[in-house]
């Protein structure tokens, strides 16, 4: 299992990579929320490093989804992996998911 990790881009911009699972999330929840607080107004997360997660990975991304709103921050989702979306429409999730992505 490859731990998970956010790597900053830029101010605005993280990668995140590696597993994202009930075993490995908490690791990266506080980098998240940092790097949300040190984005301004704006924060886009690239997903395309994400290799294998459970509904623990998109509780994560939920979770991230309400700090930034509480930090008046825009989300922006990029490179979702198919799987993940596909967790996404079983949890009737689309329309939470889909403005974030700009689908």
């Amino acid at each position: 299992m490859a731990a998970p990790v956010l790597t900053a881009t830029s101010a605005t911009t993280a990668t995140l990579s590696g597993d994202l699972t009930v075993h490995s999330v908490a690791r990266v929840i506080d980098a998240g929320e940092a790097a949300i607080r040190a984005a301004g107004g704006e924060w886009t997360l690239d997903l395309s490093g994400v290799d294998r997660f459970s509904s623990a990975g998109v509780a994560l991304l939920l979770n991230w989804m309400r700090f930034c709103l509480s930090q008046k921050v825009s989300l922006r989702l990029d490179n979702i992996p198919a799987d993940m979306q596909a967790i996404i429409d079983v949890c009737d999730l689309e329309s939470v998911f889909a403005p974030l992505t700009g689908k």
